[in-house]
């Protein structure tokens, strides 16, 4: 369930796509095999008697039958005893499996358990209305349980600081501090398996009622074009479609999301839409879609990539940067049934996760693969069929508040990579360059080179969209948030 990928890359997935019932009944199988050829055996040996008893009558042939008989029967003699060992061998198989499920199911951070690793809900149940008597204790017990969990981590950061040179927060340590505040405010009242998410539910109400979710599109410039040199109404749009080379490495995807910052000329709120054409005809799509852009967009404004959107989307609920997206590929000419790769960081990779998991989206495009880019995906369930490639720093705090281990699924992969441990006493500011696109540019390109079952998996599956031989068309969209 989870492996090395050399001394940097951490690869969480499943190289074989096999469900735990089915080593039970493949153990069944065999057994039952090694009887069915022990009862032929046993028919063998029974033929074998009999042609010694008539061997009188025609000792010549006798003899070969006889020979051919015996031989036959002492090269599988030892073929049961193969089979039920086997067998064994697969009944251990699925105990070791279903205690490694347990296993992972109670990791352990900063000494207190952090639950389940499976996807949270979409939708979170309403919180029940506690008694007095037990919002009473909640309120006198408080303190006491906030010291400990602030003694608690305390003295894991002295640890790791002392005995392994990390001096920054990870991101399991994030989505700790996080359920431990949202314990803090919630008095109780707020599901115990889910505070972050419940009050995240709570606080997205409350601040985004009035934050329009509709968008407006229209075809841009590429990045690094002129200011200014945007569509006028009216104009040919033809020439702003621009041929580029294919993106057949998530090195060279990674990059290019983070083309489309602003701070690297792009136009806020641009999504970048690529049609590739492969040499048998066949059309498939990427889609680039970058992240939160707070500089540029203001809270509710006309940027659809701010904040009121992050909370949106973490929320599960309807937002303008979803929405930008879904209009982005609408006029691209996306068409249905033509495979779509979603790529994203931070928030764009929320984005992706998003729509991978909308039933009215895949209705209407083909979402075939994802990657999300330092985005915390793990209380997002991604439906079956769909490769998911999960990149997350263990210093990136955002990846870390959805307080989700992400899913160990056939269909999704998490590769993990450590980079406080490149350069331990000089990363105290480690955490802010940890989230940003040149890090993950780095570990996109050991990806690339990783032999790891689960990573190469994922590249089979999205081998339709990373087509060498594709000719490839480039199309720049802006969304801009259309005011209720």
């Amino acid at each position: 369930m989870s492996a090395r990928a050399g001394q940097t890359l951490g690869v969480h997935g499943v190289a074989l796509q096999v469900e735990p019932m089915e080593l039970l009944e493949a153990a069944r199988g065999v057994q039952g095999a090694g009887a069915e050829i022990t009862r032929a055996l046993d028919h063998a040996q029974r033929a074998a008697l009999a042609i010694d008893a008539t061997a009188a009558h025609a000792p010549v042939s006798a003899a070969a039958a006889h020979s051919a008989t015996w031989a036959g029967r002492s090269r599988r003699a030892g073929l049961p005893a193969d089979l039920d060992r086997l067998a064994a061998d697969l009944r251990q198989a699925y105990q070791d499996y279903r205690q490694a499920e347990q296993d992972a199911h109670s990791s352990l951070t900063f000494g207190v358990l952090l639950g389940s690793p499976a996807p949270a809900p979409v939708c979170l149940p309403p919180p029940q209305r506690p008694s007095w008597g037990r919002m009473v204790g909640e309120v006198l017990t408080m303190p006491a349980r906030l010291g400990l969990g602030i003694w608690a981590g305390v003295q894991y950061a002295f640890t790791e600081a002392v005995m392994h040179r990390r001096l920054t927060p990870s991101a399991a340590q994030t989505g700790y501090s996080l359920r431990l505040v949202t314990n803090f405010l919630g008095m109780g009242v707020l599901p115990p398996e889910s505070t972050v998410h419940a009050f995240a539910n709570i606080v997205t109400q409350v601040t985004t009622g009035g934050v329009s979710t509709r968008v407006r599109v229209r075809q841009v410039a590429p990045p690094g074009a002129p200011m200014g040199a945007r569509v006028k109404h009216g104009a040919d749009r033809t020439n702003l479609a621009r041929r580029t080379e294919a993106a057949t490495t998530l090195e060279h995807l990674v990059q290019d999301v983070g083309n489309l910052y602003p701070m690297f000329g792009a136009e806020p709120g641009m999504v970048q839409v690529n049609r590739m054409i492969a040499p048998d005809g066949s059309v498939t799509w990427q889609v680039l879609i970058p992240g939160t852009q707070s500089a540029d967009a203001p809270w509710g404004g006309d940027v659809p990539n701010d904040w009121a959107s992050n909370l949106q989307i973490y929320s599960r609920r309807e937002s303008a940067a979803s929405a930008a997206v879904i209009a982005a590929m609408r006029a691209a000419g996306v068409r249905p049934g033509e495979p779509v790769l979603l790529a994203g960081h931070s928030q764009g990779g929320l984005v992706a996760a998003d729509l991978a998991a909308r039933e009215e989206v895949r209705a209407e495009f083909a979402i075939e693969s994802i990657v999300s880019v330092g985005a915390p995906v793990g209380h997002i369930d991604i439906p079956p069929g769909i490769a998911a490639l999960h990149l997350e720093h263990e210093d990136d705090l955002v990846a870390g508040v959805d307080d989700r281990t992400n899913p160990i699924t056939p269909d999704r992969t998490t590769v993990t990579r450590n980079l406080t441990a490149q350069n331990p006493w000089h990363q105290i500011g480690g955490v802010h360059q940890a989230h940003h696109i040149p890090g993950y540019v780095e570990t996109a390109r050991l990806t690339d080179a990783s032999t790891d079952p689960a990573v190469r998996n994922w590249f089979a599956a999205s081998a339709p969209m990373l087509n060498p031989q594709a000719q490839v068309t480039s199309t720049y969209i802006q969304a801009q948030r259309v005011r209720e």
